[in-house]
């Protein structure tokens, strides 16, 4: 009689709880990278469009703020409707 094959994740030799942290650490440098990139490029932003500091700093904030406010409406809505219609729009936030 033959054995069954053993789960791939019992075969790794390290917890599989691992690469689950490991793979949303990457995500979320990423996304923090991604976010904050902006502030690197205000400076060439400023002189190259001659706007003032304070009124790209108040749209880069604004920004931050949106955000800040629309993404648990955004999630309680994909936890209803289960759909993937509005993924362009939590990609956006």
């Amino acid at each position: 009689m033959q054995q069954a094959p053993r789960h791939w994740s019992a075969r790794l030799p390290f917890f599989y709880g691992w690469i689950i942290i490991a793979v949303a650490f990457v995500t979320m440098a990423i996304g923090v990278t991604g976010r904050t990139a902006l502030s690197l490029l205000m400076p060439p932003l400023i002189d190259e469009f001659k706007w003032d500091r304070g009124l790209a700093a108040g749209a880069f904030s604004f920004g931050f703020v949106v955000s800040a406010i629309l993404s648990p409406f955004v999630e309680d809505n994909d936890c209803r409707h289960r759909s993937g219609e509005h993924l362009p729009l939590v990609q956006c936030l």
